[in-house]
């Protein structure tokens, strides 16, 4: 109801003939799958790219203030699904290591055995 335009109308219009064409050879009613379908359907066609880039800018400009690790990783967490980062992706490791505070990072390098993954 709030979202409308050409480009929507033309996306409904063309889901709606799938739906039909389900309805018509009696699937679409008892199987979940159409209905899932449509939403990531919707989903992919109205992502909200700026928040993948904002969660990239956040990203980087995360640091962890005092002591508080247990805030700052949940928060990178969030903001690393949001930006469709991996956790094994050597990118978003060291986009971790550069915003812990300066003395638990210095910890990190004496380690005899570098993390290589996030979970490490």
């Amino acid at each position: 109801m709030f979202i409308n335009g050409k480009d929507v109308n033309d996306w409904v219009d063309q889901q709606r003939e799938v739906l039909t064409d389900g309805i018509a050879t009696g699937i679409a009613t008892t199987n979940e799958k159409y209905w899932k379908d449509l939403k990531k359907a919707f989903e992919d066609a109205y992502v909200d790219t700026g928040e993948k880039l904002n969660a990239h800018r956040q990203l980087e400009q995360l640091k962890m203030v005092g002591g508080n690790v247990d805030s700052y990783i949940a928060t990178f967490n969030r903001l690393t699904k949001t930006a469709g980062f991996t956790s094994s992706n050597l990118g978003t490791i060291m986009m971790f290591r550069n915003g812990l505070n300066q003395n638990l990072h210095r910890q990190l390098i004496m380690l005899p055995i570098m993390p290589s993954t996030l979970a490490e």
